[in-house]
């Protein structure tokens, strides 16, 4: 099948023959969607894990394979793209063919190098398939009020304030300090933002004597533990009874977080056992954790997006340039750069500024665009224009940063004030601005690079007609 597509497109459409686009993509694909299958499997949720905490080493393994294969598919589709060369063998190419030919590149590069993405969106996916955004966060706030009568941490500067001689007050109250209502909520992992809400609402509950609620509270917790077939040695009345103290709520048996506790025979001073009862609280909190992080992290990051489609850019930059140059002024200029990276690193840890960093490769950039027109217009020979070439294609995509850390730099005025009696860090209005649409800029800057590219492919063009030095 890939043997006729590929004549067809040798007669029809010659770029993207030489480019292999076709089979390339089609694998890709292919492999997005083996790694996405994947990730979907192996988000399975154990709701009987109670390390929530543990090495996830499956994943790291799958991103390894990912990596492995992307470097397999980059060295067989460059040992096919690179046999055939339609711009250094001057064909008659049109004025778009350079560009449209980077474009294909960035392309292949950008879906072969996010196979870890497919993965990690369908274990994702897997996750979110479970419940719904709302009963997860619904279940996650039954776990967490439920976890004032389940052993844990307690906190005397939560929701309760405690007083000269060392008691609690809560509502113009007073409690011992190991007084339920000094207990703390479990962390969990989540964006509840009524988290205190929550604690305040249950411990009012317990103040007023609010059995019902309380009672309902631990049935649902319950129901939880049914559902999930998750093993106990209490039930819900049990739970109460053993607990349940009103008023002061400091004549309470202390209840394990997991059958462990129980088992293990943990003592207190006295050589007696601390726990005698327990419930699955580990096990749901850490499930649970793993389905809130689901749905309140984004599938796929804007910062790790941005950073693969500037990999991406740098790559398609390095192929293209060794596909419109020679391999020695590729060479030639890679180490080059390597040199200036050098200079660069010396000058900066001389001076202690960032400054020098940024004006020293912008001088970079703008000096070796100056020259590579400057031959072009002269028409007298290449020179070294191919070296200040892969320059230009591998730094371009610096050029707009290093002016916004210029400009930002320029406009760096920190101040502190006092506010209310605290101190405030405050800074000039254009700084605060460009560091808030940091993340905006990057994406205005991907969009100026292939407008960028546009034009400098139509005088690549032309530079290849000059003739050598």
């Amino acid at each position: 099948m890939f043997t006729k597509i590929q004549k067809y497109l040798l007669i029809n459409h010659p770029l993207l023959w030489n480019t292999k686009i076709v089979p390339a993509l089609c694998f890709a694909i292919l492999f997005h969607i083996l790694f996405f299958v994947i990730g979907y499997v192996y988000g399975n949720v154990d709701f009987t894990d109670e390390n929530y905490y543990r090495s996830d080493f499956s994943t790291g393994v799958i991103i390894f394979f990912s990596i492995l294969i992307t470097i397999l598919f980059f060295v067989v589709w460059f040992v096919y793209y690179f046999r055939n060369n339609a711009y250094k063998s001057l064909y008659r190419l049109s004025n778009l063919y350079l560009y449209k030919e980077w474009l294909i590149i960035f392309l292949v590069c950008f879906l072969n190098i996010t196979y870890s993405i497919s993965f990690l969106s369908g274990k994702t996916l897997k996750e979110r398939s479970y419940y719904s955004k709302e009963e997860v966060d619904k279940r996650g706030r039954t776990i967490l009020m439920a976890s004032v009568f389940i052993d844990g941490s307690y906190d005397y500067e939560n929701v309760a304030v405690a007083d000269s001689v060392g008691k609690i007050v809560f509502n113009k109250k007073k409690y011992q300090q190991n007084s339920l209502m000094n207990k703390s909520f479990d962390y969990y992992y989540g964006s509840f933002t009524e988290t205190n809400n929550d604690e305040i609402k249950v411990k009012t509950w317990m103040q007023n004597d609010n059995q019902a609620e309380i009672k309902k509270l631990m049935n649902d917790y319950f129901l939880l533990i049914k559902e999930h077939n998750l093993k106990t040695n209490l039930t819900a009345n049990q739970w109460f009874e053993l607990t349940y103290n009103y008023p002061d709520f400091t004549n309470y048996e202390r209840i394990g977080r997991r059958m462990e506790d129980v088992t293990e025979f943990f003592k207190d001073n006295a050589n007696q056992n601390i726990y005698k009862h327990y419930l699955p609280q580990n096990a749901l909190i850490s499930s649970y954790s793993q389905l809130s992080k689901a749905w309140n992290d984004p599938i796929i990051e804007t910062g790790t997006l941005l950073i693969l489609l500037y990999v991406s850019i740098a790559m398609a930059m390095l192929v293209y340039a060794f596909k419109v140059t020679t391999g020695r002024n590729w060479l030639i200029a890679l180490v080059s750069i390597g040199i200036l990276w050098i200079i660069t690193g010396i000058l900066a840890a001389i001076t202690n500024s960032e400054i020098v960093f940024m004006c020293f490769w912008l001088s970079i950039i703008v000096l070796t665009s100056i020259y590579f027109f400057s031959v072009i217009s002269n028409n007298k020979g290449k020179n070294f224009s191919g070296i200040a070439l892969n320059l230009i294609l591998w730094c371009i995509s610096g050029f707009l940063p290093l002016i916004f850390g210029l400009v930002s730099e320029y406009y760096n005025n920190p101040k502190s004030i006092v506010v209310a009696g605290q101190i405030k860090h405050t800074n000039t209005p254009q700084y605060e601005w460009l560091n808030d649409n940091a993340t905006l800029l990057s994406w205005i800057n991907i969009l100026i690079i292939m407008a960028i590219m546009y034009f400098i492919s139509i005088y690549i063009k032309k530079w290849k007609a000059l003739a050598e030095s």
